[in-house]
């Protein structure tokens, strides 16, 4: 089945069983697509009629299919792909979330405060090409948790180098996020 979805931003897979009323014959499958919609897009029911006669005619032409002949129980299902989780957490990030505030990233559901400093340690490059190190320049600020405790975790300290690194403009300055050392102070919210 063909769709015009990128498969890197499909964000949704649509269930079906569809019933050729001409022959009662039943098949069912699944298709991804790009956006959740109830009921789905037309092209996406289209598609799906156009399957379900393949499925079922393998050796005829769907230049004789009535798409009419076709009723269709479809059923949405969200999907999170890596790269979407990856984007949620960089947006999250962008609002001041750590990745336990998943899915919502709600700051009403955060439990902790980290306020932090973070030091480059690494190479940098500046404006004439010249590489060195610069062990005073710092960046600051607060990343919310949602977790509970004041423990700061593998993955929490990895939510606030990537924040430090994004507020340095890490991707433009050629910076390395393990290069970033930081202190942190959690406290209750």
């Amino acid at each position: 089945m063909t769709s015009k979805c990128d498969l890197e931003n499909t964000n949704v897979i649509y269930y079906y069983t569809c019933k050729d009323i001409s022959n009662n014959a039943v098949t069912n499958g699944s298709t991804p697509w790009c956006e959740v919609a109830n009921p789905p897009p037309q092209e996406v029911m289209t598609n799906i009629k156009i399957q379900s006669f393949r499925d079922l005619n393998p050796s005829e032409s769907t230049t004789n299919m009535n798409p009419d002949n076709f009723k269709c129980e479809v059923v949405a299902t969200p999907v999170q792909t890596h790269s979407k989780i990856e984007r949620e957490r960089m947006a999250g990030l962008k609002r001041g979330m750590a990745r336990s505030c998943h899915p919502m990233y709600n700051v009403n559901d955060a439990e902790i405060k980290n306020d932090f400093t973070c030091w480059y340690n690494g190479l940098i490059t500046d404006e004439q090409g010249r590489k060195g190190t610069h062990p005073f320049k710092s960046v600051s600020g607060s990343l919310f948790s949602c977790d509970m405790g004041l423990d700061i975790t593998d993955e929490l300290m990895a939510d606030i180098k990537m924040s430090a690194y994004m507020q340095a403009h890490g991707d433009s300055a050629g910076l390395n996020v393990a290069d970033f050392a930081c202190s942190v102070m959690s406290v209750p919210r």
